[in-house]
């Protein structure tokens, strides 16, 4: 199997999968799409997984994924510092929301996220480095759709530049069409070495069809290279200079 063209997750028989970090400053540096992800729809069912680093957790509360405030939907680490995870349907309803059971270690290493969303059977897993991370669901989750459309949408922070990032990001992976449990599915995001897995050019592998976002950087590329989606949902606009980060999930 030939590598992929430049531009695209490097990947072949021959050479380890490869994906760099991107670093969000916590200033100035975040993503945003003003109306959302294009080709998506509310839905029950969605599946997010990202490599992230932070070595400062607890400072402020710090969004990887939000729309804007009181908006359908946040995954953010609060200062505790504990997940927080936040959906909402159209009417602006608070469907699901959960927090740590117990705060995360600031250790400064790569870590994996992933959360999965059953709405249907009024089920969110989250998981944290291949095993469940305990969340206390102070709402829900309840059987109603998740609210993907219509809403500006930040990556790094919430829209406009507030409760940013202070850390490194890599390999973000939103389907919000398809339930991949992650007790069946985790070995398609996360290798049994504890690696990011390739997920293929347009990040179609996990589940045969494109999902909304998938953005990463390929060895050799530009940190601004992120901000380019390689799903079906569109690109984004880069506020401030993401740059390289200093170490990577793959390494």
């Amino acid at each position: 199997m030939l590598p992929f063209m430049t531009g695209a997750m490097l990947s072949s028989a021959s050479q380890p999968y490869s994906t760099l970090g991107v670093t969000f400053d916590g200033v100035s540096d975040w993503m945003e799409r003003a109306s959302g992800f294009s080709a998506t729809a509310d839905g029950k069912s969605f599946t997010f997984s990202v490599w992230y680093r932070n070595a400062a957790l607890g400072a402020a509360s710090e969004k990887i994924l939000s729309h804007t405030a009181g908006a359908p939907n946040e995954f953010f680490i609060t200062t505790t510092p504990k997940f927080n995870v936040i959906l909402r349907n159209g009417a602006g309803t608070t469907i699901a929301n959960g927090l740590s059971t117990s705060a995360l270690t600031a250790d400064g290493n790569w870590h994996h996220l992933m959360i999965a969303a059953d709405m249907a059977n009024t089920t969110v897993k989250v998981y944290l480095d291949g095993a469940v991370h305990a969340m206390t669901w102070s709402t829900g989750p309840l059987n109603d759709f998740v609210d993907w459309t219509g809403t500006t949408i930040g990556c790094g922070a919430q829209p406009g530049g507030t409760s940013l990032w202070s850390g490194d990001l890599a390999d973000f992976y939103l389907n919000t069409a398809a339930y991949l449990d992650p007790a069946a599915h985790l070995s398609k995001f996360r290798s049994a070495a504890g690696k990011p897995v390739d997920l293929g050019p347009d990040g179609s592998w996990p589940t045969g069809t494109v999902p909304t976002c998938f953005c990463g950087v390929a060895k050799g590329g530009a940190a601004s290279d992120f901000g380019v989606n390689r799903g079906a949902g569109g690109n984004w606009t880069i506020t401030g200079a993401l740059s390289l980060a200093a170490s990577n999930p793959s390494d």
